[in-house]
């Protein structure tokens, strides 16, 4: 049995100074609507693909 484990920096830690939170506010954009979903129905729609 082979195991890897990989780590790198990210999220707010990556955020440029005097940006913080930017990371946060680009991943809750992103789940904001898509196409001719609004934003409850595509997180349905995620929940039923277990993303």
């Amino acid at each position: 049995m082979i195991s890897v484990d990989i780590a790198f920096k990210g999220g707010a830690t990556q955020d440029p100074k005097s940006k913080e939170g930017l990371t946060n506010l680009m991943s809750t954009l992103l789940d904001e609507e898509a196409g001719d979903l609004d934003s409850q129905a595509y997180q349905t729609r995620l929940e039923d693909l277990s993303v």
